[in-house]
């Protein structure tokens, strides 16, 4: 924890400076590329992107492998693409946006299966800037870190908690996080106050509710709200962890979601979900800081049966040294997997950097993690509680 103290120091200090003192973002090898841009007139345009993301982990990278033993943890090494990405968004006319992203994740990797899937498939119509309707599928609108795209991310991985938050309102291959909904969103005093609120499917017959492990029956809709708020001058332009180097901003927000009477298929039994939270995010030229708070909660209609309270939050920073487009940067995160049992938490420490030598379109990082469990947690061994491991990633994005 020292030297995690100490580059917490040595990062802010750079809140003494003032954004105008950094100088416009210079890389190695030339300014960011953004894509192909097709043009059919004023009005109707579009952009293709492809993202790659090879990565290599080194050390105990998962709790599911133990030695035979059972008494450690299985060290291995893997190499593999985390991210493979198609993208392809703009604008039919001058109202309606459109997106769409496919994917091939986790290609390649030990323990993983990697298959084309649609990602992001969506369309955007604006009416104003205070009203604007979204309908297809693409992230539901909670959690600030979940939210921000994995090109500009400031640490390799994402925090435990929210992970596990992203599976809170269905299964992942399909529906869960980025699954279909309808959604209005809008700013209003210049982008200081933001709303997005939506409607989704959640939980769906077939599927198994994670922590309760129950086949669903029937549901009902899932109600999902987030609202954002920055103060004059400090609307932040585009949404990310690293803004190498350039301008300003501070938003907090809030999120709330909720479905109830998803019923199972092998008892009469129910449950309600509810999940709430709030971040804060903060940069100032090359110092960045981010926390966030996530709280869920599984409430069955079983007599005398607990509810399950999954709850955590996390706290990052980096500094981005302008004329090196280096980044160093760390984490501290606190995950409790049910508040009502005891010692079923873990705390993640991260350190690591990232060096942009054109900006996001190429970047190396490096991340060193290391995860402490709590006594009652299941993923703990009867003589080791920690989980160690390095992680090297590049991406490239053009």
């Amino acid at each position: 924890m020292k030297v995690f103290k100490i580059l917490l120091m040595i990062m802010l200090i750079g809140v003494s400076f003032s954004a105008n003192s950094f100088a416009d973002t210079e890389f190695p090898l030339g300014k960011e590329t953004k894509g192909i841009e097709i043009k059919i007139d004023d009005d109707a345009k579009f952009n293709i992107r492809i993202r790659m993301q090879p990565r290599f982990d080194i050390g105990e990278t998962s709790t599911s492998l133990k030695a035979d033993d059972g008494k450690s943890y299985t060290s291995i090494n893997d190499m593999y693409l985390r991210r493979v990405r198609f993208e392809m968004g703009g604008n039919l006319t001058k109202e309606l946006k459109f997106g769409a992203e496919i994917e091939a994740d986790k290609t390649a990797k030990q323990d993983g299966t990697a298959a084309a899937y649609g990602y992001h498939l969506f369309g955007d119509y604006k009416f104003s800037d205070t009203l604007n309707l979204f309908f297809g599928k693409k992230k539901l609108p909670y959690s600030r870190v979940s939210l921000t795209s994995s090109s500009t991310q400031l640490l390799i991985e994402r925090p435990n908690g929210t992970e596990d938050a992203k599976k809170f309102f269905g299964d992942l291959t399909g529906h869960g996080y980025y699954g279909p909904h309808i959604m209005l969103h809008g700013k209003l005093v210049e982008g200081m106050f933001k709303y997005y609120a939506s409607i989704t499917d959640g939980w769906q017959p077939g599927q198994t509710t994670k922590w309760t492990s129950k086949t669903v029956e029937k549901s009902g809709l899932a109600y999902i709200g987030r609202v954002e708020f920055s103060p004059p001058g400090w609307v932040e332009d585009k949404q990310s962890d690293a803004h190498l180097g350039e301008g300003s901003h501070l938003t907090l927000a809030g999120h709330y979601g909720a479905q109830s009477g998803i019923e199972y298929k092998t008892s009469a039994d129910k449950e309600d979900r509810t999940l709430m939270g709030g971040d804060i995010s903060f940069h100032l030229g090359g110092l960045a800081l981010q926390g966030e708070y996530v709280s869920m909660e599984i409430t069955p209609n079983t007599s005398g049966t607990q509810a399950i309270k999954p709850n955590g939050y996390y706290l990052q920073a980096g500094y981005y040294i302008n004329g090196t487009a280096f980044e160093p940067a760390i984490r501290y995160e606190y995950y409790n997997k049910d508040s009502n049992k005891t010692d079923d938490d873990q705390t993640t420490n991260t350190i690591g950097f990232n060096w942009y030598p054109k900006g996001h379109s190429f970047k190396v990082s490096a991340n060193y993690v290391i995860t402490t469990f709590g006594k009652g947690n299941s993923s703990k061994l009867s003589d080791d509680d920690n989980l160690t491991s390095f992680q090297i990633q590049s991406q490239i994005y053009f």
